[in-house]
């Protein structure tokens, strides 16, 4: 998660094509949209709070630090994430906490086997694995390769190791023209069997995208800057207007004027009694509100 903050502060990151592109990186442990546990980090300092195991790097000591505060006595539990922390290392030491762990992997990971490192394209649904460490790491070719590491999965049963989703049609490149078109013919969608280690990193990742998404709906302050002003001047608001044309209706012969001006923006917005908070609406609408 990204907490939005755009002040000076060596502990903030930039990372551009983000929803939140700045602010204090926080990385969180969540299932189904509910933060289990947090914590800060920083691009110049470690955490104090987290023990430091030799064999794994600042991003796997972060993780094991979260998975550490589950009740791992009481319960077993598999985690799953994304390739910024998958490593062979850090699956290996999580197993031998007895905590199952399934994620994509980059190819240039320490210890990745170069058997599955793709230079050239391969057929469509290509499936190829091997057991590094107790690790098992696979090679996947749906539109792109996609590449894996999972101590609770199997490959070799494919009754047992396949289950059958809608699968979209790739692109028939010169290596899968012949086979895509066997498989779909003229069909965009098909149900075909994909790999369970597929499938299930499907259903059980997106639980800090749904959490974080839910976080922003109630932010506790206002856009840095945007600060109510009175003035004596009185204009029409411009949320209302906005609603009025979104909703297609007539233009108001007398929309509600308002002496109350955003600072930053220079627009009057409605604060009163009888009219919606329209200086908190206006500030804090996004389009996938409709």
């Amino acid at each position: 998660m990204i907490a939005r903050f755009s002040g000076r502060s060596a502990h903030t990151v930039r990372i551009k094509n983000k929803p939140t592109p700045e602010g204090y990186k926080i990385l969180s442990f969540c299932d189904a949209g509910y933060t289990y546990t947090f914590i800060f980090t920083s691009r110049i300092q470690t955490h104090p709070k987290i023990q430091q195991v030799s064999d794994l790097s600042k991003v796997g000591n972060e993780v094991y630090h979260l998975t550490s505060q589950l009740p791992i006595e009481d319960k077993s539990f598999n985690i799953y994430m994304d390739n910024y922390f998958s490593s062979i290392k850090l699956f290996k030491y999580l197993r031998e906490k007895k905590i199952g762990a399934c994620g994509t992997v980059r190819t240039n990971s320490a210890n990745f086997p170069k058997v599955l490192k793709v230079n050239k394209k391969l057929d469509w649904d290509t499936l190829s694995g091997v057991v590094v460490n107790n690790i098992l790491a696979i090679l996947w070719m749906d539109n792109g390769p996609v590449t894996m590491l999972s101590t609770i999965h199997q490959i070799d049963n494919k009754n047992e190791n396949w289950i059958e989703r809608v699968r979209r049609r790739p692109r028939e490149t010169s290596t899968n023209a012949a086979k895509v078109r066997a498989i779909f013919g003229t069909l965009s969608k098909k149900t075909l069997p994909i790999p369970v280690i597929i499938d299930d990193y499907n259903h059980f990742m997106g639980g800090v995208d749904i959490a974080d998404q839910l976080r922003g709906y109630y932010g506790t302050q206002l856009p840095k800057g945007h600060y109510p002003e009175w003035r004596e001047t009185r204009s029409s608001c411009v949320w209302c207007k906005y609603l009025v044309k979104k909703n297609q209706e007539k233009a108001a012969k007398n929309l509600p004027q308002s002496q109350l001006y955003c600072i930053k923006c220079d627009l009057a917005l409605c604060y009163n009694k009888e009219s919606s908070n329209c200086f908190k609406d206006f500030h804090t609408y996004r389009e996938d509100d409709d």
